[in-house]
């Protein structure tokens, strides 16, 4: 199960990286930037997320053992 996690964190960085590229640095206002930009927030959001969740399941392993 801990494959399938680091597998979505890759994505996850893939997809902000995808959508960092994305965006136009003349025109970082514009439409397209703009959710360009909130859509890398929200994937740097998720792997902060997955990767506090696998702390946790560590440390949760570690107080049962």
């Amino acid at each position: 199960m801990r494959v399938v996690w680091y597998l979505l964190a890759l994505l996850a960085l893939a997809l902000a990286v995808f959508n960092l590229v994305q965006m136009d640095l003349n025109d970082p206002f514009s439409k397209d930037s703009t959710i360009a930009l909130g859509s890398a927030i929200v994937s740097l959001c998720v792997l902060v997320i997955i990767f506090i969740y696998l702390i946790s399941k560590s440390i949760k392993d570690k107080m049962k053992s």
